[in-house]
């Protein structure tokens, strides 16, 4: 138990304070920005890297994400035991991984991934706390779309153009996700 709350804490997920206690750390505004700026750092990077990079299966399973996402959404189905949420960001996390495996390299690899529980966190404000026009469905449709484009701007070799679609994804990602914090009283 000890060690995986030290290895929570180290993902910023838990707190660690000797003779007081171990608690969840809230999510917040800032933690929702600190989170943002390092993907971006990390999947720019990747981007702009990945078409160079990537071999034939790579581009086939990228694909093959993007279909089995097109599914999940145009189903819209909310069956008994579907956590359609959950399915959702269990695609959009292993899509995201796969860019910044094929494009990065091995050490910013590790860095992304010792932030997956934080972005899961993120992910699951993004989709579970949103409200009003931006609901989850919604939202999962928009960045479906979002994937889309990207994946076509970097086939055609427009890496630039990839990574701006790919900083207006993430950006739109986290406006959701502090909509859904303030909708909750700035913190979740």
């Amino acid at each position: 138990m000890k060690e995986a709350a030290r290895i929570l804490a180290a993902q910023g997920v838990l707190e660690i304070r000797p003779r007081l206690g171990t608690y969840v750390k809230p999510i917040t505004e800032q933690s929702l920005q600190e989170i943002t700026e390092a993907r971006l750092l990390i999947e720019s990077f990747s981007v702009r890297r990945f078409a160079d990079r990537a071999s034939k299966r790579d581009w086939q399973d990228l694909n093959s994400l993007l279909d089995r996402a097109g599914d999940l959404v145009a189903s819209n189905k909310h069956s008994a035991g579907t956590d359609l949420v959950g399915r959702w960001i269990e695609l959009d996390s292993s899509f995201h991984r796969d860019l910044v495996a094929v494009g990065s390299n091995d050490v910013l690899l590790r860095f992304y991934e010792s932030l997956g529980i934080s972005m899961q966190l993120s992910r699951a404000v993004v989709y579970r706390a949103s409200t009003g026009p931006n609901t989850s469905i919604n939202r999962m449709r928009e960045s479906h779309s979002e994937h889309a484009a990207l994946v076509k701007d970097m086939k055609a070799g427009r890496a630039e153009r990839a990574v701006e679609r790919l900083e207006n994804h993430v950006t739109r990602s986290l406006k959701a996700a502090v909509e859904g914090v303030r909708a909750r009283g700035g913190v979740v």
